[in-house]
Parts: C-alpha cells; sequence; structure tokens
C-alpha cells in the first residue's frame, strides 16, 4: 500500500514495526507457556509440526 501512495511512510513503518513486535511476542509466550529454551524451537514445531 506504500507502494501505491495510498498510506503515509510513517503509517506503514509502524504497521510494520506492530507486526513484528506482535509475533515476537507470541513467539516468546509460546516459548514460556510450552517451557522451550528458545522461541526457534516454537517456529520449528509450528511449521514441521514435531
Amino acid at each position: 500500500m506504500y507502494c501505491l501512495n495510498s498510506i503515509s511512510k510513517e503509517f506503514f513503518l509502524a504497521a510494520t514495526a506492530g507486526l513484528y513486535i506482535w509475533i515476537g511476542f507470541a513467539l516468546w509466550r509460546d516459548t514460556k507457556v510450552y517451557g522451550y529454551s528458545s522461541p526457534l524451537t516454537s517456529i520449528k514445531e509450528l511449521i514441521f509440526g514435531l
């Protein structure tokens, strides 16, 4: 949407940063809930279903 000039650069950057923070928080909480030692374990289980 930024490339088509329908939103401002500041809004695009804020929304992108918010998305990354939200994903990071979700992976961090998943790590704590399931007792994993790393968020990468959560990602691996999500992708490969181990």
